[in-house]
């Protein structure tokens, strides 16, 4: 598998009804990668999650969609773009 790419993505931390632009990026390999992501106007860390606590979530037709045990049931990531999904699957294949 290669390195996984950034992709571009929506963000709730789902204590604000507020959805922001993100860039997301896989960190670290095995039980200590995280998914960190960052506010695309800022470049500032919003959030930072284990790997291993992030799930799929109920999403629209043609989304994909993160969560993570231990934080806000509201917290999402949505990825929407058909292409930036595209290179998510690929780089995980």
């Amino acid at each position: 598998m290669d390195a996984a790419p950034d992709f571009l993505a929506r963000y709730a931390d789902g204590e604000v009804a507020e959805m922001r632009d993100v860039i997301c990026h896989l960190e670290g390999v095995g039980p200590t990668a995280r998914l960190a992501i960052t506010d695309m106007a800022s470049r500032k860390g919003v959030a930072n999650w284990p790997v291993d606590t992030v799930f799929p979530a109920h999403g629209r037709r043609n989304e994909l969609r993160f969560g993570a045990v231990g934080r806000s049931s509201g917290a999402r990531v949505v990825v929407a773009d058909r292409d930036e999904i595209l290179r998510i699957y690929e780089a995980a294949s």
